[in-house]
């Protein structure tokens, strides 16, 4: 049972047809896809899909690409819609940072906010980090010690932060997900290595990140991801599988 902890299946030029995609992730054994919004539109978009598609569990978010783009009095409205549909949603996502995008400290106050909702309605936390790591994870940090240290359910989407970054987020019990190009990565080899089973998750943020590049990713992909956690591991590929699909309900289902 394949499960996939990041797309966007809201995206219609990649997905004009999400009843075929349905019925192939049925097929081809993928029971549970987060499909992540960026910002209100689509977050409205994703909540509209989890009541057709039952499988494709809404996360709502706000990006950083949007945050760098929007008002004070657009980006308030934008955290008025989170609060107001946490009880529709699976989890709060895509958020983040993102050093490619001007105005780092914008971003830390927006995110800061979204992220102290998650953690204050037991949410998890779909994170993104792209040349800011270092300042992401301090972020979260600051962020949770103000409203709830206990908190767990954070998920570091594609992480590409260093080895100490990461044994850092470990050690506080953080997740990480592991997308399907891991198989052509050195880096998310060494991700496997060093996180636990336990907190580790797949990912294919379709229609991006392919396994074969200039491809369309699709949710079914997260078996490319499976077997890279297994042959690291050492573990079978079923074993592997049962293992993540726990991870998953443990955060998303119970």
């Amino acid at each position: 049972m394949l499960t996939d902890s990041h797309a966007h299946l809201f995206m219609e030029d990649w997905f004009p047809d999400l009843r075929d995609i349905a019925e192939q992730c049925k097929e081809k054994g993928v029971r549970y896809v987060v499909n992540s919004g960026l910002e209100k539109d689509t977050n409205q978009k994703v909540l509209e899909i989890s009541e057709t598609h039952k499988t494709f569990l809404p996360s709502i978010g706000l990006y950083p690409g949007e945050v760098q783009k929007k008002s004070e009095a657009q980006l308030n409205s934008e955290i008025a819609f989170l609060n107001e549909n946490i009880s529709r949603c699976s989890a709060i996502g895509e958020m983040g940072l993102d050093g490619t995008y001007p105005e780092l400290e914008k971003q830390k106050k927006w995110f800061s906010r979204a992220l102290s909702i998650s953690a204050s309605h037991g949410r998890p936390a779909i994170i993104h980090s792209r040349k800011a790591e270092k300042e992401l994870i301090e972020c979260i940090e600051s962020t949770l010690l103000e409203n709830n240290p206990a908190f767990r359910k954070v998920i570091l989407h594609c992480f590409m932060g260093s080895m100490k970054l990461v044994n850092k987020a470990v050690e506080k019990g953080w997740y990480f997900t592991i997308p399907a190009i891991a198989g052509r990565s050195e880096h998310f080899k060494s991700l496997i290595k060093n996180v636990p089973l336990r907190q580790l998750l797949t990912e294919t943020d379709s229609p991006f990140l392919a396994p074969k590049k200039g491809e369309t990713n699709y949710p079914w992909n997260t078996k490319e991801a499976i077997l890279e956690i297994a042959n690291v591991k050492r573990i079978t590929q079923e074993e592997t599988q049962n293992l993540i699909y726990l991870n998953f309900a443990r955060l998303f289902l119970a």
